[in-house]
């Protein structure tokens, strides 16, 4: 597995040196481009000519857009991940592929065609898309407002503004006395929570049963979270304002109080340090651990300039640490529900200096550990600490 797993990157490496590239892999391709025609290329090394077209999309959705000029115009079709065309150009416009139908348009008029190129539906006059089908939805316009379209066709009420669904929920506004007011929803393109959210001025979208949402008391922002049901989540010490926050990803969101974990006072009653934590909340409430603490003066304004940011891949969950104006990248293992231990990362590059593989313990881009083959090819892991 390891011998052909590193034949493949050497592989890849030398067509990569030898190709200018256009777009990163995608799915598990990319295109590039060499002497100035492009290919389709595979992570199997496999490279398809696309020489024949003079407009190549690097969004890759179920079908690749290829656009080529026909009587100097440019027409757009589609190609499968193995540059076979699926369906020739012929459109104005063409977007990705999603959930087995793609939007074109074809001589001004919006269409939904499958993927044999039959039309199956034909946008009302002022209806129009750009997008994709996502979560069983379409996010169509409508006379510059807009709704979201299921696979019956149906459309939801107008909006101001409107996004795709997630966990079931779409977060819409609409414009009131110059500010937004928001409100979710459902798949029945019910509306909910119009009220519970009208004091809010930032709101995201549902994620595992809870929608981060923010305004402005005093001179502070403060984030909470907020159920389907209209209900605030509180924290183990009845608190559910937060400084700072993210979304909720496998069961747990990274948040930061703003107030001390711990105070050092001095003899004299005074306060030495403070320490302040980072720390994942889950759904109950509950910190189940501890992501960072930092030990700084009572002025936490003036030094707090430390913030991690947390991203779940399966058990692994990768976190950033700023510091400094620089910024580095620990990956660690969730252990149940109670525990991180961090991993060291140790590549296993004989021709790397000892300095440089060192710098793969602590790296300072994600991508390049969400790319690698992860924990059982490139690199050695070793649990180190219990977070």
């Amino acid at each position: 597995m390891k011998k052909k797993y590193l034949w493949i990157m050497i592989l890849l490496l030398s067509l990569l040196v030898s190709c200018k590239a256009n777009a990163k892999f995608s799915g598990g391709f990319a295109i590039v481009y060499q002497d100035n025609i492009p290919y389709l290329l595979n992570k199997e090394g496999e490279k398809y000519s696309l020489s024949k077209y003079d407009n190549i999309s690097d969004t890759f959705g179920e079908y690749i857009v290829v656009g080529k000029y026909v009587n100097r115009t440019m027409k757009y079709g589609y190609i499968d991940h193995n540059g076979k065309e699926i369906i020739k150009p012929k459109y104005d416009m063409a977007y990705p592929f999603g959930e087995g139908v793609a939007v074109v348009v074809k001589n001004d008029q919006y269409l939904l065609i499958n993927l044999s190129g039959k039309t199956v539906y034909q946008f009302s006059n002022g209806l129009k898309a750009y997008g994709a089908f996502q979560n069983g939805f379409l996010k169509v316009e409508d006379n510059h407002q807009y709704r979201l379209m299921n696979h019956n066709y149906e459309l939801s009420p107008a909006f101001d503004g409107v996004e795709n669904y997630s966990n079931g929920y779409a977060l819409c506004f609409n414009y009131q006395d110059g500010k937004k007011a928001y409100s979710f929803l459902d798949e029945s393109y019910n509306t909910i929570l119009k009220e519970a959210l009208s004091s809010y001025t930032f709101v995201d979208n549902m994620y595992e049963g809870f929608a981060r949402i923010g305004k402005q008391i005093g001179d502070t922002f403060y984030y909470s979270f907020m159920n389907k049901d209209g209900n605030l989540l509180y924290d183990q010490n009845d608190n559910y304002l937060f400084e700072d926050a993210h979304n909720f990803h496998s069961g747990l969101a990274l948040v930061f109080t703003g107030q001390p974990y711990y105070q050092f006072i001095g003899e004299g009653g005074e306060v030495i340090a403070s320490y302040y934590s980072v720390r994942y909340l889950d759904k109950e409430g509950n910190y189940p651990s501890f992501s960072y603490i930092d030990a700084r003066s009572k002025d936490k304004d003036k030094y707090l300039d430390k913030m991690i940011y947390g991203d779940f891949v399966g058990e692994y969950v990768y976190i950033r640490i700023i510091t400094g104006g620089a910024s580095y990248y620990t990956l660690n293992k969730r252990n149940g529900s109670s525990s991180l231990s961090e991993i060291a990362l140790q590549t296993t590059n004989d021709s790397l200096s000892q300095v440089e593989k060192d710098s793969y313990r602590r790296p300072y881009s994600i991508a390049y550990l969400k790319e690698s083959t992860l924990y059982e090819d490139a690199f050695t892991l070793t649990e180190t600490t219990t977070v």
